[in-house]
């Protein structure tokens, strides 16, 4: 090794010896605490016109400790992936048990199936967290059936309801009646038959016109299935029918 190139390295290794002493004057920033953020939507199933209590807990999983007191973005959506509108901004209070428990709430009534998820966006000494999607779905609004109090076997009578939120007219099985027959002290299943849809104010009215063969006293339920906006949704039974 020739004079200059140890000259080289001697310069190199005074130059970082004296990078490391001005590092040690500043050392270097403590990483940021991991978080979590849970999400639980109760009831996840509402009536029409229900609510629902989202609640959301966020942790520091470095400490093990809970955080309040920081604002959390609550967001909606039409699915688990989105898209996401922003609902609100929510925090604990100070000087209450929320706050040391790290729970945020909000009440929701959405209309229709909804996502929420809530969102952190972290401070200088915790991580940013997003909480897994959950999800609210409302029942439709479905009258009581209305029937005749009396009709005679093999006679065609109406049978009728009313739901919420309105659907396109001329449709079926949107809404099906079940029959059911009182028998040795039980109401026992017997029959379901769809109805039509109609335009009625702000309502839609169902109508099955039908007929019930054998004599005895009946009742019947509305039952509007399940689809991608609303849950499955019964009514209460009708009056008895006495068929004769």
């Amino acid at each position: 090794m020739d004079k200059r190139t140890r000259k080289r390295m001697k310069l190199a290794t005074t130059a970082a010896v004296a990078l490391l002493a001005v590092l040690a004057l500043f050392p270097a920033a403590a990483a940021a605490d991991t978080t979590t953020l849970t999400l639980i939507a109760a009831p996840n199933v509402i009536p029409y016109n229900g609510s629902s209590v989202l609640t959301g807990t966020l942790m520091n999983t470095t400490t093990i400790t809970a955080v309040g007191g920081v604002p959390i973005l609550v967001q909606g959506g039409p699915s688990a992936a989105g898209p996401w509108r922003d609902i609100a901004v929510i925090t604990t209070l100070d000087g209450v048990p929320a706050y040391y428990t790290g729970t945020y709430t909000l009440v929701v009534a959405p209309r229709n199936k909804t996502f929420y998820r809530m969102r952190f966006f972290g401070t200088t000494g915790l991580d940013a967290a997003d909480s897994a999607a959950a999800s609210v779905t409302p029942k439709v609004y479905l009258s009581q059936p209305k029937v005749p109090a009396r009709v005679r076997h093999g006679q065609r009578f109406w049978v009728l309801c009313y739901l919420q939120p309105k659907h396109s007219a001329g449709l079926k099985h949107v809404v099906r009646f079940r029959f059911y027959r009182y028998t040795y002290g039980v109401w026992k299943y017997r029959f379901s038959r769809s109805g039509k849809t109609f335009n009625y104010l702000n309502f839609t009215k169902i109508v099955l016109r039908t007929s019930i063969k054998r004599t005895g006293q009946w009742k019947v339920l509305a039952i509007a299935p399940a689809d991608a906006l609303h849950a499955t949704t019964t009514s209460r039974p009708s009056r008895v029918i006495r068929v004769r």
